[in-house]
């Protein structure tokens, strides 16, 4: 009789901007902290580690680093983790992965009543900054200037597990990568990469390098479709109610960043195609925030 079978693998899903890493070569982890619901595991990639969260919840928030298990619990902090070869193994256990949901945006046209919509149905919204923090970083996107140093300041600022400034540059960079502004998004992305690795937390990091490649979570993407022209105005209101309730302020931090980046666009692209006058400050489209700094 032959020795012990190891147990058949379960099944699991994951976002396609895991893809690459779950069908590569076969890589070393750990989980490394457990949050309310999910698991996260360092992935020693051989150029930095890259960071997954791991969770069974049906109801889970499933960010662009998600892996979902459809059978058993996540795992506990220490637990050795092994990804490729399209599996996930936790101490021993192996789960393959068998489907991946969209996780990425492309350029798309983008309804020119969609950002002032924006911007209304998140009046009341509750942030973790200030509309005047983030001045800089809008205005040096309608100006073309400062773009750089007013980018840097938001790295990491802000308290939660993913700082403020980081929904808002996540913000900034999806709406950046969807009106196709290469440049300003390759300037974006030099800008603040080297600071991801000490200026903010690992999971910040992680999720905000995903959304400089174009990766979000389904209910961000969703919304991005809803600003597509011939959408209605009630598809794109339920989209902004579903990412404002995404963790205590994430959800209303990133969308000031979208806001904010898709006014600013706006204006430019007029004052190139007709040769008008100044272009306006993209912040005033944004009612100032007031009182103390909200909690995450």
């Amino acid at each position: 009789m032959g020795g012990r079978q190891p147990p058949m693998p379960t099944g699991a899903a994951a976002a396609d901007y895991l893809a690459e890493l779950l069908r590569g070569p076969e890589r070393a982890g750990e989980v490394v902290a457990v949050r309310s619901r999910a698991a996260l595991a360092a992935i020693d990639t051989g150029g930095g580690a890259r960071l997954i969260a791991i969770t069974s919840a049906a109801n889970a928030t499933r960010t662009a680093n998600t892996l979902l298990l459809t059978e058993v619990a996540p795992p506990e902090p220490g637990s050795r983790v092994q990804v490729g070869a399209g599996t996930l193994s936790v101490d021993g256990r192996r789960h393959r992965i068998l489907r991946y949901w969209p996780s990425g945006t492309a350029p798309q046209p983008v309804d020119p009543d969609a950002p002032q919509q924006l911007a209304q149905l998140t009046s009341t919204a509750v942030r973790g900054l200030s509309t005047e923090t983030v001045f800089p970083l809008l205005t040096a996107l309608a100006t073309g200037s400062r773009l750089v140093e007013a980018a840097r300041s938001l790295v990491g600022r802000g308290p939660g597990s993913t700082p403020a400034g980081d929904d808002v540059l996540a913000g900034v960079a999806l709406a950046l990568r969807m009106t196709d502004r290469p440049g300003l998004l390759g300037q974006l992305r030099g800008a603040i990469t080297p600071d991801l690795h000490d200026r903010t937390t690992a999971l910040s990091a992680d999720l905000l390098r995903a959304a400089l490649a174009g990766h979000a979570s389904p209910e961000v993407r969703s919304l991005l479709l809803t600003l597509r022209p011939g959408a209605s105005h009630e598809h794109r209101r339920r989209a902004t109610q579903a990412v404002l309730g995404l963790g205590s302020t994430s959800g209303a931090d990133l969308l000031l960043g979208l806001t904010g980046a898709l006014i600013a666009a706006a204006p430019a692209a007029a004052h190139a195609a007709r040769d008008i006058g100044p272009r306006p400050d993209p912040t005033s489209m944004h009612p100032r925030q007031t009182g103390r700094m909200a909690t995450r």
